[in-house]
């Protein structure tokens, strides 16, 4: 459990407990942690999810892994010259780029691929979060 999620755990447990029929808009104060909150607050917060760690697909056949394997040793190959040259991790977009996809969802793909394999490091919702793990090339 992370530490937002630690965090959330007593919202969770509150907002099971509040009767279904409060409105949204009615005010909860909580003078334990001087904590000013509605009722539609708390519900939001007890619904949020946190996004898993990443896996990589299942591949079908020998082949594949094989050509996978491939495109990924490339794609780190272009993430570790970007970082030498620039001194900065490429953003998901400049990554697309880098690998010729056509949309970001691809470039994550090859990303959560990378991050699987222990190659790279890689926050997805943080910009120049790639940190390379696998020595570079």
């Amino acid at each position: 459990m992370n530490p937002l999620q630690k965090a959330l755990t007593p919202f969770v447990a509150l907002a099971e407990s509040l009767p279904a029929d409060w409105p949204d808009d009615k005010r909860l104060y909580f003078c334990s942690r001087d904590l000013d909150i509605t009722v539609g607050d708390v519900r939001r917060l007890a619904q949020l999810t946190f996004p898993t760690p990443a896996t990589v697909p299942p591949l079908a056949t020998k082949s594949v892994r094989k050509a996978t394997l491939k495109r990924a040793e490339e794609a780190f190959g272009l993430i570790a010259e970007s970082i030498q040259i620039r001194g900065l991790s490429p953003t998901v977009r400049e990554f697309q780029e880098m690998i010729g996809v056509r949309s970001t969802s691809s470039a994550n793909y090859w990303l959560r691929t990378m991050a699987a394999l222990g190659w790279i490091d890689w926050q997805p919702r943080m910009a120049r979060s790639i940190r390379i793990i696998r020595g570079a090339k």
